[in-house]
């Protein structure tokens, strides 16, 4: 019977694992939200063709991955409930795809940048002391 209760637990932590894994990739996915909301500008509004396309979109590409990467990496260690995090990403994106994309305001864009690093400098101790907890160490 301890055998059928190990195995029990063991399941119930891998579908824990899973559903957390899911849950990242949705993140990632909502993570690349203002390139393509730039593709679809540059394509429908502005009509942009092969060549300039191309450029384009190594452009935007470049410039999203280095505003979504650092908000997704500390956002994911941030403290916060997992819906507060949810809406206060597509905020950040948006605000990140209004600026990037529509105004062409770089630095404004990239700004919610440094109030996520601030919050996440405050949190760090809690963090830190968070990931002793659970490691066991």
């Amino acid at each position: 019977m301890d055998a059928l209760e190990k195995l029990a637990e063991r399941n119930r932590e891998h579908n824990k694992i899973k559903k957390d894994e899911k849950f990242s990739t949705y993140f990632l996915m909502l993570g690349l939200l203002p390139f393509y909301a730039d593709l679809i500008y540059s394509k429908f509004v502005v009509g942009l063709e092969f060549p300039e396309s191309l450029g384009y979109f190594l452009l935007s590409l470049a410039g999203n991955c280095i505003f979504a990467f650092p908000v997704l990496g500390m956002g994911s260690l941030l403290l916060f409930p997992r819906l507060l995090k949810l809406f206060t990403l597509v905020g950040i994106q948006i605000w990140f795809a209004y600026f990037w994309v529509y105004h062409e305001l770089s630095w404004v864009g990239f700004l919610p940048l440094v109030i996520v690093y601030i919050i996440f400098q405050i949190q760090l101790p809690k963090i830190k002391q968070r990931a002793v907890e659970e490691d066991g160490i």
